[in-house]
This record gives structure tokens, C-alpha cells and sequence, in this order.
């Protein structure tokens, strides 16, 4: 979000993931007047946390594999809430 824009492709980020057969989008959205970040899969396999996703709300310490790449996303005071297990 520091470049201000809605939208952006991982692959224009980081050279490294365009050299994969993979790429994903980060996207700024609100919902309930609260800023949230969503990875969207363009094509190929992405994983957030060991599994694989197509769309994934993105929390501080996440980490994205895309191939043999491997990203830690970063959002201070951004926690993943906490969830109760249902014991399953």
C-alpha cells in the first residue's frame, strides 16, 4: 500500500517470482470500513502458511510461497484474529 495503488502484481514486485510459472496479486480492499489485503492467484499454485490458496486475506507474519520463493508479509498491529478451535 506505500505505493498507492489498489492493485499490484507480485511479479512486478519481486523479480524472483517472475521468474516462476506463478503469480498473484496483492488488493486493497474494505469491508466494514476496515482495510484489509487479499493474495489472489493468477495462475499457477500459491501457498500461504503450508496451504494452498486461490484468494487468502493476508495477516501480519504470513509467509507466501510462490515456487522456490519464499515471502514473509509484514503488517504491524495487524494480527490474524483469534480463533477458537472446534476441536476436529
Amino acid at each position: 500500500t506505500r505505493l498507492h495503488k489498489t492493485k499490484v502484481l507480485l511479479s512486478d514486485l519481486i523479480p524472483e517470482v517472475a521468474a516462476t510459472n506463478s503469480d498473484a496479486e496483492l488488493v486493497v480492499a474494505w469491508e466494514a470500513g476496515k482495510k484489509k489485503i487479499e493474495l489472489r492467484c493468477l495462475k499457477g499454485v500459491i501457498y500461504v502458511n503450508t496451504k494452498e490458496v486461490t484468494t487468502y486475506e493476508l495477516y501480519d507474519d504470513d509467509v507466501i510461497e510462490i515456487g522456490k520463493v519464499k515471502l514473509q508479509f509484514n503488517w504491524i498491529e495487524h494480527q490474524r484474529p483469534f480463533e477458537i478451535s472446534s476441536g476436529e
